[in-house]
């Protein structure tokens, strides 16, 4: 029965591997707004390939070999990159729309990304506004060149501050009702979608899964004690491990180069599935204590890798304040756990409540009880009675 729940389980694996590595090409985008002598100062951070798609920027500036070229093709083509966004990016002060002037461009890298920067003057004929409203729709769907793509604006407008995220759904913010609860319900909603469409996360998660399923059924004989007690062992060292790493990376006092969390995430996955695979072959079962500290450590990778990817969300803690730049990171990493208690509870508890038969004993055979008159053979005739 072990094999058959386990094998089901590296079916669910595939079948969410196969979702989450599908050809998706989704692109995030970086955006700071403040205001600098009478007008506002809008720094764009998009995908260069997509950029140049979107604009029609032409060949030369798609195959362009490195970042310097690229930034002159770029800069050829400001009146074609301005004509795009003249529809897709507006800001208007108190409901009156702003003139937008493009200064200045460049080229980076963004991870293994090249990614354009645009320097945009932002002109608003109101005199000291009340609140300003962004309305954002940078390679949207009609445009064909990317599935979907999110901006995380840091702005510091009109008296007030903060980060909000715009996506397809949701492609406008005003600075006079920019709920906090709203912008943790994004944050939480994309820090849930990183861990689940991150190839190495969402492995190591469901390889969790797997290793509860066997090592309870073994240790506990699938009684609810044993899958509470798997469950808490892996899901606790893991979770912990995640927070203190997290924690540290957005904090600023360590950064651990992505070169060196790579290819630790990829070991991570190994070594929880050939775990799985020792315990479902009768290695001796690890200590509940053991297991947490193994799975601890796993969480510091991925912990650490999920701080980095929060911080290029939300840019950094000092970027709006402590308040405002610490809630979206900790709604991130709220979204994200949430995301991996999922993956592992949720197959688990649908395995639990499936009937399990007890695990089969093997080995050299019992010996007759010679309390239990069944151990006797009865196709015997009676011994016979002597009289005294």
């Amino acid at each position: 029965m072990v094999a058959a729940l386990t094998a089901g389980l590296v079916l669910l694996l595939t079948t969410l591997t196969g979702a989450a590595t599908a050809h998706v090409r989704a692109t995030s985008g970086f955006s700071y707004l403040f205001e600098e002598d009478g007008h506002v100062a809008y720094t764009l951070q998009i995908d260069y390939d997509a950029l140049v798609r979107a604009a029609a920027l032409g060949t030369e500036a798609l195959t362009a070999p490195h970042n310097e070229a690229r930034a002159d093709r770029l800069a050829e083509h400001h009146p074609q990159v301005l004509a795009y966004l003249e529809d897709r990016l507006r800001l208007s002060a108190d409901g009156v729309t702003c003139t937008t002037v493009l200064t200045g461009s460049g080229v980076y890298d963004e991870t293994t990304l090249p990614f354009a920067e645009l320097r945009l003057r932002l002109h608003c004929p109101v005199d000291d506004p009340r609140s300003y409203t962004l309305h954002y729709e940078v390679f949207r769907a009609t445009d064909g060149v990317v599935d979907s793509h999110d901006n995380t604006v840091d702005y510091q407008l009109g008296g007030h501050e903060g980060t909000v995220l715009l996506t397809a759904d949701r492609p406008s913010f005003s600075t006079a009702g920019a709920d906090p609860w709203v912008v943790g319900r994004q944050l939480a909603t994309a820090g849930a979608g990183h861990l689940v469409t991150t190839p190495s996360h969402l492995l190591y998660a469901v390889g969790l899964a797997l290793l509860v399923v066997v090592t309870a059924h073994r240790g506990g004989s699938g009684t609810l004690r044993g899958w509470v007690r798997g469950t808490g062992a892996a899901t606790g060292g893991f979770l912990l491990g995640i927070t203190v790493a997290y924690t540290v990376t957005v904090l600023g006092w360590s950064a651990v180069p992505r070169a060196v969390v790579t290819p630790l995430l990829v070991v991570t996955v190994g070594f929880v599935v050939l775990d799985a695979v020792l315990a479902l072959t009768g290695r001796p079962e690890r200590r509940g204590g053991v297991r947490a500290l193994t799975t601890g450590a796993a969480g510091l990778v991925h912990g650490a890798a999920l701080g980095a990817a929060a911080l290029a969300l939300t840019d950094s803690l000092a970027a709006t304040g402590p308040v405002a730049g610490a809630w979206p990171l900790v709604a991130f990493w709220g979204g994200a756990t949430v995301a991996c208690l999922s993956l592992v509870v949720v197959p688990v508890a649908t395995l639990r409540v499936l009937p399990l038969p007890p695990t089969r004993t093997t080995g050299a055979a019992r010996t007759p009880d010679r309390a239990d008159p069944s151990a006797y053979r009865s196709d015997l005739p009676p011994a016979p009675i002597h009289p005294h």
